[in-house]
Formats: C-alpha cells, sequence, structure tokens
C-alpha cells in the first residue's frame, strides 16, 4: 500500500513538473511576442511618420502582421533566404563564394517550438538524417515525422560586418514527411529567434524596408 501511495505521489510530481515547464514556455512565447508587436509598431511609425500619439494606422497594420489575436500571421516579413552549408567542416576564404551553399526559403515562426525541413529540401540536400520519431501539432491536425538532420547555416541581413562575413547557427531540423504539403523549404522556432533576437529583428526590419519601397511587397 505504502509503495501504491509513493508511486502515485511521484506520478503527480511528475505530472507538475510538466505543467510547470509548459505554462512556463507559454509564458516566455506570450513575452517573446510582446516585444514583437511592440518593436513592429516603433518600425512602422519611424517608417511612416505617425505620431505616437496616433494609433490607428499602426494597429490595423499590426493587425494584419500579427493577427487578431498577437499570434503571427504568414506574411513575407517573417520568410528569408537561410544559406545551408552542405559541407559544414569547409571554411570559406574571404572574397571566395563559398562551394558547398545553397539558398533555401525558410519561415521564421514563434509559433514553432522546434525546427522542420521539408521532405523535399532534404532529399535535394542529400544529407543523413537520424532516426526520430515524433508527431507536429498543428490547427490542421497532426503530421507524423520520423527524422532528424542536423544543418549549419548563415542568413545574410544587416548585421554582417561585410558581404563575405556572416554569423554562423547550427541546430536540428525535423524531418517532415512528404504528405505534409510543406509550403516552405525550412521552418525556424521560436528557440532560435529568442537566442537571435538582434539578427531576427534584423531580418523582418529588412523586410519590412522592401515592403516599403516596393507597393506589392517582398517576394513571397
Amino acid at each position: 500500500m505504502a509503495a501504491i501511495k509513493a508511486r502515485a505521489t511521484r506520478t503527480r510530481s511528475i505530472a507538475l513538473h510538466k505543467v510547470s515547464r509548459k505554462n512556463d514556455r507559454l509564458e516566455k512565447k506570450k513575452e517573446w511576442r510582446r516585444r514583437l508587436f511592440l518593436w513592429l509598431r516603433q518600425a512602422w511609425r519611424k517608417d511612416h511618420g505617425v505620431s505616437l500619439g496616433h494609433g490607428c494606422m499602426p494597429s490595423d497594420f499590426l493587425r494584419k502582421m500579427l493577427g487578431d489575436d498577437g499570434r503571427r500571421s504568414p506574411v513575407n516579413s517573417f520568410v528569408v533566404l537561410m544559406f545551408i552549408h552542405l559541407n559544414p567542416s569547409e571554411t570559406p576564404q574571404p572574397g571566395q563564394t563559398h562551394p558547398t551553399m545553397t539558398p533555401r526559403r525558410v519561415l521564421l515562426d514563434s509559433g514553432a517550438d522546434f525546427n522542420l525541413i521539408s521532405h523535399g529540401a532534404h532529399a535535394e540536400l542529400n544529407l543523413t538524417k537520424q532516426p526520430f520519431e515524433g508527431v507536429v501539432r498543428s490547427i490542421g491536425g497532426y503530421t507524423m515525422f520520423n527524422g532528424t538532420v542536423h544543418l549549419q547555416w548563415h542568413f545574410r541581413s544587416p548585421t554582417s560586418s561585410s558581404r563575405h562575413s556572416f554569423l554562423l547557427h547550427r541546430a536540428p531540423f525535423h524531418v517532415l514527411p512528404a504528405d505534409a504539403n510543406a509550403k516552405f523549404d525550412c521552418i525556424i522556432g521560436c528557440r532560435w529567434i529568442i537566442e537571435n533576437w538582434s539578427e531576427f529583428v534584423a531580418l523582418v526590419e529588412m523586410n519590412l524596408q522592401m515592403a516599403i519601397l516596393a507597393p506589392c511587397g517582398p517576394a513571397t
């Protein structure tokens, strides 16, 4: 009887710990979205000359950018090019083009808990994946994946000091199945965004400036 009670106590403790961790992740996401909302509002007002006391135009704009509930909506400002290094052991020399580097279209998604790569993009890159079973939950339901690949990449953004210097990133990406109907080659989730906030802001701001200069907005 004592063993059963002890087991039940441990089970409740584990369940409470999981709930606590989940709540912490939700709070971090809320804080990130709040910071993003404030930054986008400031950028909009600065670029369009709207006074700080006037909130109509920024509010309308931000509702389209983030969605009525404050969540990210799939707009072009969060779609960028990532340059994947197919042979991470190679080090490009200044003034030389990296011989094994390929650009891929990526969505920076604050609502994603981890990074994803489409089945097609993974097949084209021909990289070895590690066995892994998991589930992606979305509005449309559930998507299974059964492999993980580690990618090394960089972005071209205003944070680079020159055209030949860049910040290298490396992280695991879960491979989506062929029937997932992925709209992007890759999706980078909130962990990278939080850990690389300055570069994320620079990338989004660059897209916002492009949207302002081009009435039709940046290419999708």
